[in-house]
């Protein structure tokens, strides 16, 4: 498992306090979540689905993982 750090706008905020236990920090411009999930493909799927209204904190290879995950999804779609 993962300790995650992620940044979730208030609009988004919401799902993911309802779905999981973390602890969250309320900003001005959203909230700071802090969980811990498994390293698979449920998570960056789930990560995915906010676009780019996350920002991942912490652990920097979630985040450079993602980041690839999203270059490959875009050059999947190139040229459509």
């Amino acid at each position: 498992k993962s300790l995650l750090f992620l940044i979730l706008p208030l609009d988004k905020s919401h799902f993911i306090t309802e779905v999981m236990s973390c602890r969250i920090t309320q900003h001005e411009s959203g909230y700071t979540v802090k969980l811990t999930l498994p390293e698979n493909d449920w998570l960056y799927d789930f990560l995915m689905s906010f676009g780019n209204k996350v920002t991942i904190i912490q652990p920097k290879s979630i985040r450079q993982t993602l980041k690839a995950k999203h270059e490959a999804a875009r050059e999947h779609h190139k040229g459509e």
